[in-house]
């Protein structure tokens, strides 16, 4: 774009009072948190540790091999496979539970802990999202370690991955006192149907490792089109007055 033609498009949008035009957002991993699988294109769940391919840092998942969890509590805002016990400890009644958790902003990986409470398999917990839409799209979020209020200060730290239809397009190691993370920003072409899988797989003991992983899908902001359109007008209106 002409430079002339862009700072008379800014000053003009300043003399009509015009307001910035905000990406769109599309999706939001906590605003639209519920306790309904797939609503607003939301699903909870957890991969095997066998079933996550692992090569040079990075993963890859067969989409189809995702677990949808099948117990919400109402109280707490969790999704998990089991309900947990006044203790602490997850159960599945006859059967043991998994520390597998997803709230609206954390995410909980399963280990074998060594107790007939909670499986003896690994599981990497997995907030899904199933785009609706058809172009370009932003990801962004906050990943980083979160500590309970009173909890010790324990654990092994988690691994964050964000994957495409089963193929990771971003990774981050969490360590366990990386409080402040990282804010990811990432730019993707979808289309509809497209599956994102936001992974959190632990590196031992499933104690401790609460890992704070948000997600929100945004358009690209229609505002370098209004720019563009109001500055040839600007410039137009210019000429003819001259």
């Amino acid at each position: 774009m002409n430079m002339a033609i862009k700072a008379g498009a800014v000053a003009a949008l300043g003399l009509l009072g015009a307001p910035a035009l905000a990406a769109p957002v599309i999706a939001d991993s906590v605003a639209d948190f519920t306790g309904v699988q797939g609503l607003n294109g939301w699903h909870y769940g957890w991969y095997n540790f066998e079933d996550v391919g692992q090569e040079a840092g990075s993963v890859a998942v067969d989409t189809g091999a995702f677990h949808q969890f099948g117990y919400f509590d109402s109280d707490t805002g969790w999704w998990a496979s089991s309900a947990f016990a006044a203790g602490g400890y997850p159960t599945g009644g006859a059967e043991p539970g998994s520390y597998a958790v997803i709230t609206a902003s954390r995410m909980h990986p399963n280990a074998p802990l060594g107790s007939a409470n909670v499986v003896a398999e690994e599981h990497w917990a997995a907030r899904r999202w199933i785009s609706n839409v058809s172009g370009e799209v932003t990801l962004s979020g906050l990943i980083a370690h979160h500590h309970y209020d009173g909890a010790p200060i324990v654990g092994n730290g988690t691994e964050a991955h964000i994957l495409v239809d089963g193929v990771s397009v971003f990774s981050y190691d969490v360590d366990l006192l990386d409080f402040e993370g990282i804010a990811y920003s990432l730019d993707l072409i979808v289309t509809e149907g497209t599956v994102i899988d936001f992974v959190v797989g632990g590196k031992g003991n499933p104690l401790f490792d609460a890992t704070t992983f948000t997600a929100r899908v945004t358009t690209p902001t229609p505002a370098s089109v209004a720019l563009l359109g109001l500055g040839g007008l600007v410039a137009g209106r210019r000429r003819r007055v001259l």
